[in-house]
């Protein structure tokens, strides 16, 4: 700032400060004094001339050397520099022929920084380096008898000693050596070397060996794309756009992708020497490599920096497990069932797949799309977003749900073949998709599933194209809806307190929206499928259900004043009433018997709320934030429910003794289970066939020596043994 100030004001350039700290002769009573030493006499000497107006210390940052962590000192030395201002008209409009993502970084930070930019000081005074191809007269300093040199050959050939110009070291410590003398005169070279950032500008060129052979030049100059971090705004972006200007007229780069810094989790910025880091290697030995590429592309969006989160890279670990294990379902039946994909396409089986099997390959085909649109904006944040949505909300917690029993059942069919060649496609692009991002994974995933069959490396795969033929946006908005629904009805039951392997009687899905009527009139089937529910009734945006009726929540603080006394009789008569529409005339005409004549209900006493029948309870549903009505469950029990519900319990019970048996999903078992409730151990009887198949007992019979556990189910007392046939065949 008093540099600047002093230039502003005329002042000539003093500066009696040498290159170690230490003042010089021209600082007088002060020569030989390191700089900082000297203060208390200078102030000393200022406040007896009656110069000081104030004196004191501030606590300000300060430049250290970022290797020994000392103070720098700025002085004033003479340098060379490059006159960017004379090619700053061209500097701007070069900027526009680049495209930058972010945009804003081009438009507001990268502009302002050009607009503002001095002349480019390339020179520094260190003992390795560069050196600047100029050599002086040694006896004096004389700008018009200045030699500056080209290239090897005319160093070779001006110069003293006897050189191989191709052979020739070109760095301070051997140039430095290097003499020329013309026409009586010696010439030694300037002790400086080039600012390192010279050398990095010229990398786009001068990697092609540029213009001494020019042989690629037009093929790869220039660049397409510059990628590094902000701070570069200044750094690698300018230098090269400076250079690119000044020495070809062009800008260097035709695509520039920023990203940010990785933060500490508590936002502060990451160094080595004060020991403020997050290891990389703690993180991948903790979660892996591939889970530490997805969360930091995942949570770096362009030009902003990130913080490192242990929870978000936990979060991306359970993403790729949910990923491993929708790989992992479908193999033993498939393994079981003999399918091989290379015998049996996906659109072999096109007349066997059902809708939901149509509804996840669309939803593959805009998933593609989506990224595809992400990859080619430089957008890996959303990219991997959009595929990782697809993978554990899609496919995981609604497909793989779907499907399990078409594939659990024993006998072949159609809709099983179709099941496998749509998951196999699924899990085949979703792993090409990832591969990018996740290799490690993607690698073992694809290498399973394609055997011999595929490339040697899921990286030797083009990147998955979108199949016009699978597209159908009217299924996946449809679908939307339909899971807008079920989750609805996920909420309902957990406040009627029916689980959801408990199927229910009914679900009464209340319309606010044309589009849900027709999703749900065309997909009913598959609704009550994933509601579990025997009937989906559907009430339109013009009707009401008829078993809803309404109370009014009455608000003391209005019927005080207008009540009196009586106010205490009219609240509980409100609070008791029952209607058929939220209406202050409905409810007047049920609490007239307490209200006396010119006496009226105001909106300020009441609140009208739904009163659903007995067993009935409701959740509202929406989609892309826009109420799309209310879906009622009823949890109401009948013998038939009970009897499935109890089964389905049974069922879930013996699956889990077979994983504690670690069974093959082929293996076979006897099965044993008594309920100690007479009426629940009726009600499961008539289900038993069902629980055989479900979970492969040949024979429902007493077991020995088989695994035995006991159960509480919904207060209930169950005991089951199970025994695998083989075993059991070997004892006997």
């Amino acid at each position: 700032m008093d540099f600047e100030r002093g230039r502003e004001l005329g002042f000539p350039i003093f500066c009696p400060v040498g290159g170690d700290g230490v003042y010089t002769e021209a600082a007088g009573k002060y020569a030989g004094q390191f700089v900082k030493d000297a203060d208390p006499e200078i102030t000393a000497d200022l406040e007896d001339n009656g110069a000081l107006l104030a004196s004191g210390t501030v606590q300000h940052s300060y430049g250290h050397c970022w290797r020994c962590d000392t103070g720098i000192l700025q002085i004033v030395t003479d340098q060379w520099f490059i006159t960017i201002t004379d090619v700053k008209d061209e500097l701007l409009a070069n900027i526009e022929d680049s495209e930058w993502h972010p945009e804003w970084a081009r438009d507001n930070r990268f502009r302002d920084f050009v607009e503002e930019a001095p002349d480019w000081n390339v020179s520094r005074q260190r003992y390795w380096g560069i050196p600047l191809p100029i050599w002086t007269p040694e006896d004096r300093d004389d700008d018009e008898e200045r030699i500056v040199i080209s290239d090897r050959e005319e160093l070779a050939d001006r110069v003293d000693q006897d050189i191989d110009p191709d052979a020739v070291d070109l760095h301070k410590d051997t140039v430095d050596d290097l003499t020329i003398t013309e026409d009586g005169t010696t010439y030694t070279r300037v002790p400086d070397v080039f600012d390192v950032w010279l050398d990095s500008s010229v990398a786009s060129w001068g990697t092609l060996d540029y213009p001494a052979d020019d042989s690629q030049f037009d093929d790869l100059w220039p660049a397409d794309l510059i990628l590094e971090a902000h701070d570069q705004t200044r750094g690698w972006f300018w230098s090269q756009l400076g250079m690119g200007t000044a020495a070809l007229g062009e800008s260097p780069y035709q695509e520039v992708l920023m990203h940010g810094h990785a933060l500490m989790p508590d936002g502060r910025a990451m160094s080595k020497s004060k020991d403020i880091l997050i290891d990389p290697h703690e993180a991948i030995d903790r979660h892996g490599r591939d889970v530490m590429r997805l969360f930091l592309l995942s949570n770096n969006p362009q030009g902003e920096d990130m913080r490192f989160d242990w929870d978000g890279m936990q979060t991306m670990e359970n993403h790729l497990r949910t990923l491993w294990n929708v790989f992992r379902f479908p193999l033993p039946y498939m393994r079981l069932d003999e399918f091989d994909p290379q015998e049996t396409a996906l659109e072999d089986v096109d007349s066997d797949l059902e809708l939901i099997d149509e509804w996840v390959l669309a939803r593959l085909q805009s998933t593609k799309a989506e990224m595809t649109e992400h990859f080619e904006e430089f957008r890996q944040d959303k990219a991997i977003d959009a595929l990782i949505e697809f993978i554990v909300e899609d496919v995981s917690r609604f497909y793989v749900q779907a499907v399990r029993e078409r594939m659990w059942a024993e006998e072949d069919s159609g809709s099983k073949t179709a099941a496998y060649a749509t998951i196999y496609r699924v899990l085949r692009e979703s792993v090409a998709l990832l591969a990018p991002y996740a290799p490690f994974i993607s690698e073992e995933i694809y290498g399973t599933l394609t055997g011999n069959d595929g490339f040697d490396t899921v990286h030797m795969e083009d990147w998955p194209a979108v199949d016009e033929y699978w597209e159908d946006t009217q299924l996946e908005t449809d679908v939307a809806l339909l899971r807008a629904i079920e989750e609805a009805g996920a909420n309902a039951r957990q406040q009627a307190g029916r689980k959801l392997r408990w199927p229910v009687p009914r679900v009464v899905v209340a319309a606010d929206d044309q589009r849900v009527v027709d999703a749900v009139s065309r997909h009913t089937e598959l609704l009550e499928d994933r509601l579990n529910a025997r009937a989906v009734e559907l009430v339109s945006p013009e009707e009401r259900w008829g078993e809803l009726q309404y109370s009014a929540e009455a608000d003391m603080s209005e019927l005080g004043p207008a009540f009196g006394d009586r106010a205490g009789r009219v609240m509980n008569a409100l609070n008791e009433a029952r209607i058929d529409e939220p209406r202050l005339a409905a409810i007047e005409d049920a609490v007239g018997d307490v209200l006396e004549d010119g006496e009226e209900i105001t909106d300020e006493m009441v609140s009208f709320v739904t009163q659903t029948p007995d067993s009935v309870a409701g959740t509202a549903f929406s989609t892309d934030g826009d109420d799309r009505g209310v879906a009622y469950v009823d949890a109401s029990l009948t013998d038939d429910i009970e009897s499935e519900g109890y089964a389905r319990e049974v069922i879930r019970r013996v699956q889990e003794m077979r994983k504690d048996l670690e069974l093959d999903v082929e293996e076979r078992i006897a099965l044993e289970f008594a309920i100690d409730d007479d009426r629940i151990a009726d009600l499961v009887d008539e289900r038993e066939d069902v629980i055989r198949e479900e979970v492969r007992a040949d024979e429902r019979r007493p077991v020995e020596d088989g695994h035995r556990k006991e159960w509480d189910v919904e207060d209930v007392s169950m005991e089951i043994a199970i025994e695998p046939l083989a075993a059991a065949e070997a004892s006997d």
